[in-house]
């Protein structure tokens, strides 16, 4: 069962029903998304952080943030 659950994706970007969150698409020229990054935005300072770099899919940062959660005891 995912811990972190997704809003639908609008032409690559996709943001987390908690809003802390968000997959963004790299275009490097082309049509589609080459890559995509994902970041994790802290409820109490408001800082951004970068939690993945360049994987191919958004199904791979998925996974990435799910890892996160886990490795920082973040939950719903």
């Amino acid at each position: 069962m995912p811990i972190i659950k997704w809003l639908r994706s609008e032409e690559g970007y996709v943001d987390s029903k908690c809003g802390r969150f968000e997959i963004v698409p790299l275009w490097c020229g082309t049509t589609r998304p080459q890559y995509f990054d994902c970041y994790y935005t802290d409820p109490f300072d408001l800082s951004r952080k970068k939690v993945t770099s360049l994987t191919d899919t958004q199904r791979d940062c998925k996974a990435e943030v799910e890892s996160f959660c886990k490795r920082h005891g973040l939950k719903k």
